[in-house]
C-alpha cells in the first residue's frame, strides 16, 4: 500500500489545480494520499488568489459538464416528442 511519502513525492509535481481537485474529492482517495495533498499545498503556501485561479479550470470544466447534459436531456426530450 502506497504511504504517505509515495504519495508526497508525486504531489509534488501536479499543478495547483490538481491538488485541489483531490483535496475536493476526498472519497476519492486513500487517507494517506489526502494527508500528502494537504502537506503539500500547506507547503506551497498559496495566496487566496493562487487558489481562485487554480480552481478556474475545475469551474469551466463542471460547466461544460452541466451544458453538456442539458444538451442530452434536450435531445431526449425530442426522442419522447
Amino acid at each position: 500500500m502506497p504511504t504517505t511519502d509515495h504519495f508526497s513525492d508525486y504531489y509534488k509535481t501536479i499543478t495547483h489545480t490538481e491538488l485541489l481537485a483531490i483535496l475536493d474529492n476526498p472519497a476519492d482517495y486513500q487517507p494517506a494520499a489526502i494527508e500528502a495533498a494537504k502537506a503539500e499545498l500547506e507547503r506551497r503556501q498559496l495566496s487566496e488568489a493562487d487558489i481562485l485561479e487554480a480552481r478556474q479550470p475545475m469551474k469551466e470544466k463542471q460547466l461544460r459538464k452541466e451544458v453538456e447534459r442539458e444538451k442530452l436531456k434536450a435531445v431526449e426530450e425530442k426522442i419522447k416528442a
